[in-house]
């Protein structure tokens, strides 16, 4: 399917090499597949078509950042909130790649503005939470994170940074059950869910290691 879309594109911008939204659009088709640098010159391609697309300086983002390219996703993130400062997503991924590069308190920033301008964005709730958790605030991480559950009960990222924070205070029995939650319900569809899942793989291993000891010296 992905490529049939690729190949309409194509045909779009044949017709029409003006069309910065079929660049935009094959951009994203292009990700999906795992094509960044393509991705991210039609991204480049559809920016300077149109300098005021919004959604393209967000997806140029995802892509950069998939690339280690934190300075530029940052950048071009802060320009999508310029054009369109009422949209969350891009505050989100702010946040993300400020955590990234250690800036936790203006990562927290943007994750709260995107829950002011999007209350029921369960996405934002698990990455302030994430966030919080680095900083060393588990109590308002573990709430941030049970929200993002409460609105989303299939998030499996908040399952994850839930258990990880329960691992961390001892209570290894409900840490296990948190990882568990979050393998059944990735479905492993990206390489970032890919690593998501690895690394719950090993902390579930890890957490059923340390509960065993716990019991034994009981």
């Amino acid at each position: 399917m992905r490529k049939s879309y690729i190949t309409n594109y194509r045909t779009a911008i044949r017709l029409d090499p003006n069309y910065a939204r079929a660049y935009y659009n094959l951009g994203i088709a292009l990700y999906n597949q795992g094509n960044l640098g393509e991705a991210i010159t039609n991204y480049r391609t559809a920016i300077r078509l149109d300098p005021n697309l919004a959604l393209a300086y967000i997806n140029l983002d995802a892509a950069l950042y998939d690339q280690g390219n934190l300075a530029e996703a940052i950048t071009n993130l802060r320009t999508a909130i310029r054009l369109d400062p009422n949209y969350a997503g891009a505050y989100i991924g702010l946040g993300i790649a400020l955590r990234d590069q250690g800036n936790l308190a203006e990562a927290i920033t943007n994750h709260r503005t995107a829950i002011r301008i999007d209350p029921s964005n369960s996405f934002a709730y698990h990455n302030l939470g994430a966030a919080l958790r680095d900083q060393g605030n588990l109590a308002e991480a573990i709430t941030n994170f049970r929200t993002a559950i409460r609105i989303d009960p299939s998030n499996f990222f908040a399952y994850q940074g839930l258990g990880a924070i329960l691992y961390d205070q001892g209570n290894f029995s409900e840490a296990i059950d948190n990882y568990r939650t979050s393998l059944r319900l990735n479905q492993n569809r990206n390489r970032y869910e890919r690593i998501v899942m690895t690394n719950t793989q090993n902390n579930l291993r890890e957490a059923e290691r340390r509960l065993a000891e716990q019991q034994r010296r009981r």
